[in-house]
């Protein structure tokens, strides 16, 4: 896409983790960077880890993975986040002068002038969680070092980014609050979008004897599993015959145990980590996430390509860009399993609505598109070279924690 004269013959240096067409945080900004390559600008990506094989002439790849070792690889997650500064702040000096702009995926690095957040920052479960797990989570905050890392890590970036980017309105909020940042503070909403690297249109539906629901993530509470269980058990009392899929949770004894303490572990399979996740939906009807803390959620996207209708709550950003009873249900209080299990009953007693929601999941899955994730993302690069950097900030609040990357 053509940019504005401000940014004609721009060079970016993206500094990421590791540079890679596959997953999450991953595959955003792999597929950011071929769309600033392909609006004709330069890319510098700094990052400990290259695992793509993506070419192009105007885009060189700097790796700081053998710079110090061990890399990341049996550090504790505190100290990644300094090795992450130490090493990208070395790179990024050893070429100062050649970069218009930093743009850090979350990763810390000196001075970034734009800055996108793909997680939540470490206080949102104490805002959205049940009481004991508010209580939980300012403990860990207090006394655990990675959390404390993590927040001053995130603190760092929100002060020093003349930018900022959310991957949805309800992460914006988020830090914008922990961090008491105003709303005249430059930022811009970038959602990822649906296409990945499966060819959905080969895959061929298989159609269950019951109603099949599925569920795929990678947390209990925080992807809301716990209250997917309790609603389960609501549906199973009121008689309702169903199937619940379980994907990306591993196959625990303890989550067994606690299907079968409810009454239904006759109405769950565990499948575990599965590679092939578009098999798994093919197989169910409708998709449920009804989680506590979601930036954004591509599952629900994903499986919305199929056609599948998705059953999110409203803490799960990807609530942003659907509309219940339209393409989606969505789940006001995600600690509702009474409500939860209404909007999976509606949907098991009306077919006609659940066609209907499913064909227009399919429509509207095609305006969630990397294209207006780029178009977003060029709006943040204009609004970064329109401010002026003040003195650098740099972060007070636990700074004894961070000190020794920041300041080497």
């Amino acid at each position: 896409m053509p940019v504005s004269p401000l940014l004609v013959g721009k060079h970016i240096a993206m500094v990421v983790r590791q540079f890679s067409p596959h997953g999450g945080l991953e595959l955003y900004t792999h597929k950011l960077v071929e769309g600033l390559l392909a609006s004709n600008l330069k890319v510098t990506v700094v990052c400990e880890e290259n695992k793509s094989d993506y070419k192009h002439h105007n885009l060189q790849i700097l790796t700081y993975g053998e710079m110090e070792k061990p890399g990341t690889d049996g550090l504790a997650r505190d100290e990644r986040f300094r090795y992450a500064f130490r090493n990208s702040k070395i790179l990024l000096q050893r070429h100062k002068g050649e970069f218009d702009l930093i743009h850090s995926q979350h990763l810390p690095c000196p001075e970034p002038d734009v800055v996108t957040f793909h997680n939540h920052s470490v206080k949102r479960l104490s805002s959205v969680g049940e009481t004991w797990e508010k209580l939980l989570n300012e403990s860990k905050i207090a006394l655990a070092k990675r959390y404390k890392a993590r927040n001053t890590f995130d603190k760092y970036l929100m002060d020093n980014a003349l930018c900022r980017i959310f991957v949805s309105q309800v992460m914006k909020e988020d830090y914008y609050q922990v961090f008491g940042a105003s709303d005249e503070d430059p930022f811009v909403i970038a959602c990822p979008g649906a296409s990945t690297n499966t060819d959905y249109s080969t895959v061929t539906r298989v159609e269950e004897n019951e109603f099949t629901f599925v569920f795929s993530g990678r947390g209990f509470r925080k992807k809301g599993l716990d209250i997917l269980f309790r609603a389960c058990q609501i549906l199973k009392k009121q008689g309702q015959k169903f199937k619940l899929l379980v994907t990306g949770v591993r196959d625990r004894l303890e989550l067994k145990i606690r299907a079968k303490w409810l009454g239904i572990e006759d109405h769950v399979e565990f499948l575990g980590f599965v590679h092939d996740i578009e098999r798994i939906y093919a197989r169910a009807k409708v998709l449920v996430l009804p989680s506590r803390v979601e930036p954004f959620g591509m599952v629900p996207v994903q499986a919305m390509q199929l056609g599948l209708v998705p059953i999110v709550s409203r803490a799960c950003g990807v609530s942003e860009v659907l509309k219940h009873n339209y393409d989606s249900l969505i789940l006001e209080d995600h600690l509702d399993p009474g409500e939860l299990a209404s909007l999976m009953r509606t949907l098991m007693l009306d077919d006609q609505l659940r066609v209907e929601l499913s064909n227009n999941a399919r429509l509207s899955v095609q305006n969630i598109n990397w294209h207006n994730t780029l178009e977003a993302t060029l709006a943040a690069y204009e609004k970064a070279l329109s401010t002026p950097r003040k003195t650098q900030v740099v972060s007070q609040a636990n700074i004894s924690e961070f000190a020794r990357g920041l300041n080497e």
